[in-house]
């Protein structure tokens, strides 16, 4: 099963690549808006659009403020074609195994969000926090939500950082009854440096 990727980014110089590595040859389209990047990043990203021709869909969509970041994670809703999308940071590396299991997950129509659990470095790749900064669903733990069904009404409410997916009943869709969890880890490199600006 292909699924939409969506990437918003801003200043991932120095992970990108093996982010948007990581997925693609998973995915139908990857979907990047950068939101004003000063570095290296645009580059890396045009590089790898000529790479992969006809995957990835890049917009440089100029520097986002905390509400014009939510409309955009929408609009990238409005262009998924998918029944099925995954949010990617551009500080996110994702493993085969991982990407396997959510292939799998999404094939049983058991759940309409899957969280992931992951690895959040700090220093270097092979040093991360054990102690979970996120509940969910009663679970503290270095998780999130990562893939979502297209269900009908499904859109973005709030603003960067306290954003999030909510169903067209106005409900977050992680906190529903068909939210499945994923064993695999990915790799959350936010506490690491990224570019160098």
């Amino acid at each position: 099963m292909l699924f939409t990727a969506h990437c918003l980014i801003r200043n991932e110089e120095y992970f990108v690549r093996y982010a948007i590595h990581s997925v693609v040859r998973h995915v139908n389209k990857l979907i990047v808006f950068d939101t004003g990047s000063t570095d290296g990043t645009v580059k890396k990203v045009e590089e790898l659009s000529r790479e992969f021709p006809g995957k990835i869909l890049f917009e440089k969509k100029g520097e986002a403020d905390p509400e014009r970041h939510t409309k955009l994670r929408q609009e990238m809703i409005g262009r998924t074609t998918t029944e099925w999308f995954m949010i990617l940071d551009g500080d996110e590396v994702w493993t085969e195994r991982g990407l396997g299991e959510a292939v799998r997950l999404m094939g049983n129509d058991r759940a309409d969000c899957l969280i992931a659990p992951f690895y959040l470095c700090v220093g270097d790749l092979y040093h991360a926090s054990w102690r979970g900064a996120y509940m969910i669903r009663g679970k503290k733990m270095h998780a999130t939500p990562r893939f979502f069904r297209r269900t009908p009404g499904l859109h973005w409410e709030g603003s960067y950082n306290h954003d999030a997916i909510v169903d067209g009943d106005g409900r977050r869709v992680f906190e529903g009854d068909r939210v499945g969890f994923l064993k695999e880890k990915f790799w959350h490199v936010s506490h690491l440096t990224r570019s160098p600006n």
